[in-house]
């Protein structure tokens, strides 16, 4: 799965990882970064079209029900750059996916906390949803995680290397995938509520 810009038939480009051979599929990413690969409040940005002209700056979303690629059998679950960071993305190809592929270009944030926080919300959504991922990254932290959201190896930022792993594939669902974060947002109302009556009091 190599990341590139495509294009429909239409004029419109997306954000896509494209496989090889092409019977493996793409995936196109579907939740953009404002700003940064779409610009919000169009109309308005127009009226400064002349300073503002950045090249590939209005893409298209890919449909949430695109086709998933397909490895020697085995569907995949991709995301492209912080996709992995909202487990609401990752839910969308399970639970038909044995296993999750994040690529990203972290090189924006140097050496710095960020590429670690995003291995870790890497490893978050293997454990939510107990499929295995292999993260890519250009600049690093690139990562092959087990289903406990453990990472097994990796190459850190700024080393260069070639990662090679092997992966299981994965079937079925977690309590996760099921309740999402409602139990979570039920139990955080119920202590605030509790913590308003008691100072009430």
């Amino acid at each position: 799965l190599v990341g590139t810009f495509t294009q429909d038939k239409s004029g419109h480009y997306f954000n896509s990882l494209v496989g090889i051979p092409e019977t493996v599929g793409q995936h196109s990413k579907v939740h953009l970064v404002p700003f940064g690969e779409y610009m919000p409040l169009r109309p308005i940005i127009n009226l400064f079209a002349g300073l503002i002209d950045i090249p590939m700056s209005d893409l298209t979303p890919g449909s949430v029900d695109q086709p998933l690629p397909e490895v020697q059998g085995v569907k995949v679950g991709a995301s492209i750059c912080y996709e992995a960071d909202f487990a609401r993305d990752i839910r969308h190809s399970l639970p038909q996916a044995g296993f999750l592929v994040n690529v990203s270009n972290d090189s924006w944030f140097g050496n710095s906390l960020a590429p670690h926080q995003n291995l870790q919300m890497a490893q978050v959504r293997a454990l939510e949803f107990g499929r295995p991922m292999i993260r890519a990254t250009n600049t690093g932290i690139s990562a092959f995680i087990n289903v406990q959201g453990q990472v097994t190896k990796r190459i850190g930022v700024d080393e260069q290397g070639i990662l090679v792993g092997s992966v299981q594939p994965y079937a079925g669902d977690t309590p996760f995938f099921r309740l999402q974060s409602w139990p979570i947002i039920v139990f955080s109302t119920l202590l605030m509520g509790l913590a308003w009556l008691g100072r009430k009091r």
